[in-house]
């Protein structure tokens, strides 16, 4: 398994135009796997209720169907 330098990771958050929404929404996708190490499946399935602003741990389903949690950095 490769992973990103931290300058190629700088480059990718920086490619998303964040002037307008889908771009802006874009870094923040890319912010959230990077900073929580979710697949991109598994992001694609939290919805906005899935989500507890005011826990420091949120939960979801992973790979499989098993429960899993991420570091949300409150």
């Amino acid at each position: 398994m490769n992973y990103l330098e931290k300058e190629e990771m700088k480059a990718l958050l920086a490619a998303p135009d964040q002037r307008d929404r889908q771009g802006f929404r874009d870094y923040v996708l890319l912010l959230f796997l990077y900073n929580t190490g979710a697949r991109a499946s598994e992001a694609s399935r939290l919805t906005v209720g899935d989500l507890d602003f005011g826990r420091l741990w949120q939960p979801f389903t992973g790979r499989d169907g098993k429960a899993a949690s991420v570091l949300s950095g409150n």
